[in-house]
């Protein structure tokens, strides 16, 4: 796919799935972006995470210059007894947080934008960093065990998708089951067929085996060769469901 010169976003349902994969990418020497808050990534992955690099990059040098002058102006209000030079001062940190706030947005856009592999959480792939980003194929790992609703998030981003997993390992963990039936008063209306078969416990992953049957399926060996560089970050073992969003 990258020697295609294709953008891939890659997705999983927890965090450490996706950052199992970011392990198997960094060897290669691919240049990914990895969302989320430090404080949820494991500690070998954190240097690929979005607020490491916008630390690290070029344009973080700017940025923190910023940040060091509204420092310097807020420790000024505290040394300054005069109301008409404290407002003054306030209008200063007014426009440096506007100036800060607009070169942050900036540095982001420029690191997610120059990453050939963006990789999240399902819920992450939702966030301002990629709004205004499109992607040539969207990958979701262990696509067995996330939520239909989950996997709408990043499907949003790309017009192709590749579910990986095992449909017939273990589905999502549901805590509150939509697939127990009430008794109807005579006077609701039957809207039950409607969203029959609908219900958290099937996936994404299965609806799509439901719908097309094993014409969509191609064993991890194919499914491995397909992704030539991206092989490695792929659990083995397993079929995959491919299929156009």
């Amino acid at each position: 796919m990258l020697k295609r010169d294709l953008r891939v976003l890659v997705c999983g349902p927890s965090n450490i799935s996706v950052d199992n994969i970011v392990e198997r990418l960094a060897p290669h020497k691919i240049p990914i972006v990895r969302l989320g808050h430090p404080a949820r990534l494991l500690p070998s992955v954190v240097n690929h995470s979005l607020d490491a690099l916008t630390q690290t990059s070029d344009a973080a040098a700017i940025v923190k210059d910023v940040r060091k002058e509204m420092d310097t102006k807020q420790a000024s209000i505290r040394k300054t007894k005069s109301g008409r030079e404290r407002k003054v001062i306030y209008g200063d940190l007014k426009e440096l947080r506007k100036e800060f706030r607009e070169r942050e947005k900036k540095c982001i856009g420029t690191l997610v934008g120059s990453s050939k592999v963006v990789l999240a959480t399902l819920h992450g792939a939702g966030g301002f960093q990629t709004r205004d980003e499109v992607f040539d194929v969207v990958i979701i790992d262990e696509a067995s065990q996330a939520l239909e609703a989950q996997c709408w998030v990043p499907l949003l981003r790309a017009s192709k998708v590749v579910l990986a997993g095992d449909h017939l390992q273990l589905p999502p963990t549901i805590k509150s089951l939509n697939s127990k039936t009430k008794t109807k008063s005579k006077d609701e209306k039957d809207t039950e067929g409607i969203i029959k078969g609908m219900t958290l416990e099937k996936t994404l992953f299965d609806r799509l085996l439901g719908l097309h049957g094993n014409e969509i399926k191609v064993s991890a060996s194919i499914f491995n060769y397909l992704l030539g560089s991206l092989s490695d970050s792929i659990a083995a073992n397993a079929y995959y469901p491919i299929s156009n969003a």
